[in-house]
């Protein structure tokens, strides 16, 4: 026996499709502490991550400041050591986070140049072949 959901239940039925990134971010608690974290994932309504430091408390409401002046404020739903889960209360829109990564990788870093020698040479030391061994 089968049956299928009203088109309008799809969406809800299992997890929203997640995207796999490494993204540095801050975290900022509903006490105004700042904590530095790595983002694993991204959804539209959720994200997923890590910190060096204390892991935000399950129930605790915080903002996390992504590239790009992305900032999201959300809920944490669970933590396990110092990964957790953030069920976010806006639709965010990952791919303005893609776009400002990709920005961000192609600027040069600032105070870097670029000099090219032409002093540099190659020396090959000469070497009497009579004198090499056979292996």
């Amino acid at each position: 026996m089968s049956f299928d959901l009203p088109s309008e239940m799809h969406d809800r039925v299992g997890r929203e499709h997640r995207r796999a990134r490494i993204v540095r971010a801050t975290l900022v608690t509903d006490t105004g502490e700042e904590r530095d974290v790595i983002i694993r994932n991204l959804s539209e309504f959720g994200l997923g991550g890590t910190c060096r430091s204390i892991a935000p408390v399950k129930g605790e409401s915080v903002l996390v400041r992504l590239p790009g002046d992305v900032a999201v404020h959300g809920t944490v739903r669970w933590v396990k050591g110092q990964a957790f889960g953030v069920a976010l209360d806006d639709k965010l829109a990952a791919t303005d986070v893609e776009e400002a990564i990709h920005r961000k990788a192609s600027e040069p870093a600032p105070g870097s140049t670029w000099q090219i020698e032409d002093r540099h040479r190659v020396y090959t030391p000469r070497v009497d072949p009579t004198r090499l061994r056979r292996v």
